[in-house]
Order: structure tokens, then sequence, then C-alpha cells
């Protein structure tokens, strides 16, 4: 199986070069979960990047505010605010949001791993837990956020950028993991990420992407009971690192997609075209083909326009021009007309299905190709770092 790029399990020169020159100087960044583990590792790269102003909510109230303290102390250039809630508590995060401001970097780090044995012994309710905090609490997180951020102007000057959200999410997402005991984990963690997927057509000026940290020495990996992975555990400062690098412009083009924070940053955006073109990097490797969305929004306008989801075309329309403006920029072209979709009749729209399909991949391999329906996609098992190519397929 190949990897997607070189994959670092240390800290490397590119990364941390890039992080020193602070671009994160004016940005605001709340996370939660930030008292401990990976939300910690994410802290200490925020402030190391520039930010000046950085949010930590934890359920428990002593821990983080004692992480808050720790922090201060590291990076007194920084303002530390520490908030403690429960991520599935709607009125707490409309506090937050009005106390603290609408920050230009949203980090949903805070999660669970609900599974204490295996399903057939599993208690039910503590089962279901990792979907209530897993899901329901990070999409009530990021839904208070979103209606802070329609009602006011977010702090930290970043007026006209796009505001952004970066999930911590996990391998378990997206890849088959032959363990005992995570049907919970790893079913949450899957309907989490494909919530992201889904946000950035309702929200085109929102930038989503979904980041698995790596395997990092954490309460969180040790209650997980998974195997010591034989190329060693992932640094956590490294990862908090790409989490700070994701926050930034040069990392825009992974809008709704999923990353790993293993990833060498160059190798990644060398890959920026092909990423765009063909619509690689997403969590269950099944996306909309160039217009076959279009196709359906066509046939159903109703529903899908006149009940005030224009945008949705709107944004498709976009990602399209995107797409093709890229690889014409990778053919040292110059700019030319774009085929103008959404106002095309359905007949048209068939036609451009039909010329998606004759791009399928016919003998079905397992690399990356198109689906019979002009789908993009990408075996999952390719992203996997060498470190975790001995699990069986």
């Amino acid at each position: 199986m190949s990897t997607f790029v070189l994959n670092h399990l240390k800290p490397y020169d590119a990364l941390t070069k890039f992080v020193e020159t602070r671009p994160l100087q004016g940005k605001t960044v709340l996370i939660t979960g930030a008292g401990r583990g990976v939300g910690e590792h994410i802290a200490r790269a925020m402030a190391s990047a520039g930010s000046s102003r950085i949010g930590i909510v934890g359920r428990d109230k002593t821990r983080i505010e004692a992480a808050r303290d720790r922090f201060t102390a590291a990076f007194p250039s920084a303002k530390f605010e520490a908030f403690s809630a429960d991520i599935t508590d709607e009125d707490a995060f409309v506090a937050i949001f009005a106390a603290f401001g609408v920050p230009g970097v949203l980090i949903n780090n805070a999660g669970h791993f609900p599974d204490t044995e295996p399903f057939i012994q599993q208690d039910l309710k503590s089962w279901w837990s990792g979907f209530e905090i897993n899901i329901l609490g990070t999409a009530n997180v990021t839904q208070k956020f979103l209606q802070a951020l329609a009602a006011s102007p977010r702090a930290g000057g970043e007026a006209g950028e796009r505001a952004v959200v970066l999930n911590v999410s996990s391998m378990a997402a997206h890849m088959r993991f032959p363990l005992v005991a995570w049907s919970g984990y790893n079913g949450s963690k899957m309907g989490q990420a494909r919530i992201f997927e889904s946000l950035r057509f309702e929200h085109p000026d929102v930038r989503f992407v979904n980041i698995h940290p790596g395997q990092i020495e954490s309460d969180g990996f040790a209650a997980s009971g998974a195997p010591l992975p034989p190329g060693g555990m992932t640094d956590g400062g490294m990862a908090g690192q790409f989490y700070a690098w994701a926050a930034t412009k040069e990392a825009d083009f992974l809008s709704g997609r999923f990353a790993w924070a293993e990833w060498d940053i160059e190798e990644l955006k060398a890959k920026k075209g092909e990423i765009l073109e063909k619509d690689l990097l997403l969590m269950t490797g099944v996306f909309y083909g160039d217009k076959l969305i279009l196709l359906s929004l066509a046939k159903n306008p109703n529903k899908n326009v006149n009940s005030g989801k224009k945008f949705v075309i709107d944004a498709e329309r976009e990602r399209i021009k995107e797409r093709r403006e890229a690889k014409q920029r990778e053919e040292g072209q110059g700019p030319q007309e774009v085929e103008e979709l959404p106002g095309a009749g359905p007949s048209k729209l068939k036609k451009a299905a039909g010329r998606v399909t004759k791009r399928s991949n016919p003998d079905g391999n397992r690399q990356t190709g198109r689906s019979q329906s002009g789908m993009a996609w990408r075996q999952p098992s390719s992203f996997l770092p060498p470190s975790l190519q001995h699990f069986p397929p």
C-alpha cells in the first residue's frame, strides 16, 4: 500500500520553520478539550505560531484553569482564557462565544472513547455516549460558533478572511480497524467527519477540515487499548504544529477534506492541483463528480433552490471553477471560459454526467479512480503511514 505523501512521526524543518514565522499573529483561537493530551499540544502550537488570544475549554474546572496557568507561564505574550463546560451544553457555549467573542479559528478536540468491552457485552447507554459527545457535542459547539459568526464580526482583526473550523478526527473514521471493542468510537467518529464534509457546502465562507492527529500518548490512547505502532508514536508537538499550519491560508485547499497531521506539508501542497482536480482526501473516499450534484438539483428545483439553498449551486460552481483553474495553471494555460453549469438545462447536465461516467475506472482496481457514477474515490487504506500498514486488508 502506498502512502499519499511522506509521513513524519517527529518534528521536521519545513513545518517547524513555518510555525516559527508566527503565521497566526492577530488570530484568535478557541479549543475544546484543551486541558491535556492532544488539546494541550494544539494550544501550545497555536501560541508558538503567534496567536495572541486563545480560549481553552474543558469539563473539569480545576484542570482547565491549571492548564491556563501552565500555558500563560510558557507563552507570556499570549492571553489564555479558560472556560469550564461540557460540549453538549448548548447554553454554556452560547455564553462562551458571548464572553470570548467569535474566534477566527475553532478547534473541536473534545471527544470520548466509549467502548469498554465487545459490543455484545457493552452497556448500550454507555456505548451511545460516544455518539452524544463525539457527534452531538461537536455539532453543538460548531452550530453555536456558526450562529455567533453570523450575528457578529469576528474578533482579532480577521475581517475578509474565511473562518476556520478544524476537527480533531481519527483514522478510525475512514479505515478498517480490526480491533475488538471499537464500534462506538469508529461509528461516532465516522459520523462526525461526515458532518464537516457536508457543512462545507452550507457555509462556503468557512473552511472545515478533518484532521487525524496521529497516535499520540494520551489518556484517550491508553483507554482505547490500541497496540503500540511498530514505527513508534506520533510526536504531539509535531501534530500540534500541523494544526497550526492547517489554520493558515496555505491550507485553504483542504476545505471539506480529511488530512493526517503526520503528512509532509510541502508534498501535500505540491499535490494541491491533483487534490482539487480529482476530489481527493474525502473521509468516505466517495464524493460528487463535477456536475452530478447539479443534475440532482436540476431534477428537484423546488426542493433544493426555492427553499433557500441556492448557495449550494453557487458553491459547487465555484468549486468546479477553482479545480479547472488549478489544472490550467499546472498546464501553463491561461484562464478559459468556464461553462455556466447552474444555468444549464437538465439535458446538458445529463450529457455532462455521461462524460464523467466515461472517465470511470472499468477494471475496478483499488487505486485512485472514478466509479461508474463519476465519483472520485481513493482506497482508504492508501492513507496509511508505514507504521500502520501491518493491519490485515
